[in-house]
Parts: C-alpha cells; structure tokens; sequence
C-alpha cells in the first residue's frame, strides 16, 4: 500500500487559499479509465472517484495501491489545474510538484 496525501492532501491556489469542492480523479496511467483508491490503508474501502475535497480545501484520506497512476486535479467548476502522469505512490518526488515528506499531512499548491 502507498500514500498518495500522506495520507490527506489540501487543494490550494497560487496564494495558498483552499479550494472548496476540488476534484482529485484517479486514473490508470495514461488513460480516463477510473482506478480505485481507498480510506483505509488496509485498502478494503473505497473512496469515491473523483475525491473532493471540503470546505477547508483538505480531502479525506487517500490510499493507493503501490501501481502507477494518472492524478488529475481539478477545481470545483471542472477546470483542470494540474496532471501528474504517471504518479508512483511511492515515489512522490519522481514528478515534480507532487508532495513530498514525512508528516502525516501535506499541503500542494496548484
């Protein structure tokens, strides 16, 4: 199992303000065939796609499989912001722009 938030991620702009109601897809990598992430880490329970996040601009966790991934991130009028594709769960530093770190919440301008 991998992290993909560490395990939660917050949507912000440019001057660090949360977007409300931002979309995260998850996408087998190089397509818009949806792929599963989940709640948990034991990954049994599964999150809605896309994931959305709350009115603090933070989503609810995010586990992954340890597959390669295609993350799309969107604001809450459908606007895509940024791509990463692919995304390694477990290599976040591979692409640039993605969180980084240890701590057990991550912040990512977009």
């Amino acid at each position: 199992m991998a992290s993909f938030t560490v395990p939660r991620f917050r949507i912000q702009d440019a001057l660090g303000s949360a977007i409300v109601g931002g979309h995260i897809h998850f996408y087998e990598t190089g397509t818009t065939t949806a792929k599963t992430t989940y709640s948990d880490a034991a990954l049994t329970v599964p999150n809605t796609n896309p994931v959305v996040s709350g009115s603090d601009g933070w989503t609810p966790e995010v586990w992954m499989s340890a597959d390669v991934y295609k993350v799309v991130i969107e604001d809450a009028a459908g606007v895509v912001l940024k791509t990463y594709d692919p995304y390694w769960p477990n290599k976040p530093d591979v692409v640039a722009g993605t969180v980084t770190g240890t701590s057990s919440t991550a912040t990512a301008a977009v």
